[in-house]
């Protein structure tokens, strides 16, 4: 029992890590972007920054519980796999 309580403590340790890291990414990300932004908008790699610039954010929360799903198999992957992709697709193709 004390092993799983152990295991669970360190799980939550690492979640909370994760998503301090992903907060100070979007700290550095947030400063930058404006100045990244302008110095390479007219190049075809700065086009596609934009875009992905302007989507939605990333539920953080929900990245670090998918992880933790597939580290323990409780996710079939290939099941929503293709959802998933057409979705980020049609949402960069309506970004055209």
């Amino acid at each position: 029992m004390e092993f799983r309580t152990d295991l669970e403590k360190l799980l939550q340790d690492q979640q909370e890590q994760e998503l301090t890291a992903f907060r100070r990414l979007d700290d550095l990300a947030q400063e930058g972007e404006e100045e990244l932004l302008e110095n390479i908008n007219s190049t075809p790699l700065g086009q596609l920054l934009k875009i992905i610039a302007q989507m939605p954010e990333v539920r953080r929360e929900k990245v670090i519980d998918l992880r933790e799903r597939l580290n323990r198999g409780h996710y079939d992957e290939q099941e929503y796999l293709d959802e998933a992709l057409d979705r980020v697709l049609e949402e960069l193709i309506a970004e055209e």
